[in-house]
């Protein structure tokens, strides 16, 4: 159905998009580290898994970004997550071999001489250019190079494999396309805590009242502050002990990182479980800060860009603050759950009146229903599914609501982001018949990408469960 080139480049894309959504899933984030486990990085299917394989997939997945993001990739790189991208392609490859997929080297040159970044303007394999590609952009031996690319086809062999027999068929076309590209505006009342809010004075005994009952609420998370100075990935084992002994030993970090002509950063506080700052989002290191405390330096961390040199500044516990510390963020908490029930209550209250004025057959004028409840009226402008309506929110449950009702009748309440509303259908403008005919294709190929794409997410869930898959 599609030219080679044009598969290729669907797929180059369909593996950067695969292993980030994985990442969703929590893969390996609860597991803990086993004692005793050095030569090993873990276990798929009860096979263990070497550091050297490990490794091999950390430089693939690096190498898809630095092909997706060019010279954004560093910038980029602490919230790319590169080290559960790694795992889930193990765990890829792992249930591709157990398929007994296997790939030729003729198919592995073939895919790489059809690359076009890799050819020159006649459209020919540039072998100079491959070699200048990979030495100074992806930064790995054509060796690894090669052995990635035939990772890459193996996985999209099981992606095809799993995916064969989805089809898409005229009508789910048509009413995909439909829910993609059809108009509505629809009339709104609208109950909308952050305008309640502004109404609401709460004396301070309530407050502290309040701050009482509810204190865990304003729990502060353990936290860290660490100094750091980065060496070289390519940096010599040697060299990097060397430099970490003269960091424990010096009464400064970053009066000895100077002496050696290496300069010392600070990420200041930063929460448990989520990204460093300057460093990125490492599961390995947040399990060494764990069993650490301050004062320590931590073992060297390696990533792509560099090799990571630690010492542990501030660890603080978690604690609760005292009041007046945080009185205003007390405060702005009450008064958003007040205000929030408030809404509720007089969104409630409205939709009651409308029921009633249409039970009796009575006319119902939004603006006067919205004015007696001190609420606001208002009409939105034309939108689509999947789109966002300025001032209000995402359009989704706007737009499905709005397809069930005729002119003149309302919905239930609507939870959105801003507030709480009821609608009612304004005006709908249909597809272009003649340019769905046009599209119809194109369409229909983005939306079997999609439904595959679904269905092989799906499968590697419970590719991952089935597994057993452990991290040590």
């Amino acid at each position: 159905m599609w030219s080679k080139r044009t598969k290729k480049t669907i797929w180059i894309i369909l593996l950067i998009a695969i292993l980030p959504g994985f990442v969703l899933w929590g893969f390996f984030d609860s597991i803990k580290k086993s004692p005793g486990q050095s030569h090993y990085a873990g276990r798929i299917y009860g096979r263990k898994i070497t550091s050297r394989e490990y490794q091999s997939a950390l430089q693939a997945v690096n190498t898809a970004a630095a092909m997706r993001l060019g010279d954004k990739l560093q910038q980029m790189q602490q919230y790319l997550n590169l080290e559960g991208q790694a795992w889930q392609r193990l765990l890829m490859l792992e249930e591709a071999s157990r398929r007994r997929i296997r790939i030729p080297d003729k198919e592995v040159v073939r895919t790489i001489r059809s690359y076009s970044f890799l050819q020159n303007k006649k459209g020919e394999f540039d072998e100079k250019q491959y070699r200048q590609v990979l030495r100074y952009v992806f930064h790995v031996p054509a060796r690894a190079f090669e052995e990635q690319v035939r990772g890459d086809i193996a996985i999209e062999k099981l992606f095809q494999e799993v995916t064969a027999g989805i089809e898409v068929g005229d009508t789910e076309i048509k009413e995909s396309y439909n829910k993609a590209n059809e108009e509505i505006s629809v009339k709104y009342i609208a109950a909308l805590p952050a305008e309640i809010a502004a109404d609401f004075s709460v004396p301070d005994e309530e407050i502290k009242a309040y701050f009482t009952a509810n204190n865990l609420l304003f729990k502060k998370p353990l936290t860290y502050n660490l100094e750091y100075v980065m060496l070289g990935a390519d940096a010599p084992e040697n060299k990097i002990q060397e430099t970490l002994q003269r960091f424990v030993k010096a009464a400064d970090l970053r009066d000895e990182a100077k002496n050696m002509g290496l300069e010392a950063k600070e990420t200041g506080l930063f929460a448990e479980n989520g990204p460093i700052p300057g460093i990125g989002w490492s599961q390995k290191l947040m399990e060494r800060l764990t069993n650490s405390s301050a004062g320590k330096f931590l073992p060297p961390v390696k990533t792509s860009t560099g090799i990571f040199l630690l010492k542990i500044k501030e660890k603080k516990e978690p604690y609760i603050p005292p009041f007046e510390e945080i009185k205003d963020e007390v405060k702005k908490k009450m008064v958003s759950q007040k205000s929030v029930q408030e809404a509720k209550k007089r969104i409630e209250e409205c939709l009651s009146k409308i029921k009633a004025a249409a039970a009796a057959k009575e006319p119902v004028s939004l603006e006067q229903l919205a004015k007696s409840l001190s609420l606001k009226s208002g009409k939105t402008g034309d939108f689509k599914f999947g789109s966002y309506i300025e001032g209000i929110g995402a359009s989704d449950a706007f737009y499905t609501e709005a397809k069930k009702l005729s002119p003149g009748q309302y919905s239930g309440v609507i939870k959105a982001s801003s507030g709480f509303y009821i609608i009612s259908p304004d005006s709908f403008k249909p597809v272009d018949e003649n340019k769905f005919a046009q599209e119809k294709k194109e369409f229909a190929r983005g939306l079997l990408f999609k439904k595959q794409n679904e269905a092989f997410d799906q499968f590697m869930r419970e590719v991952e469960k089935k597994s057993a898959a452990k991290k040590f």
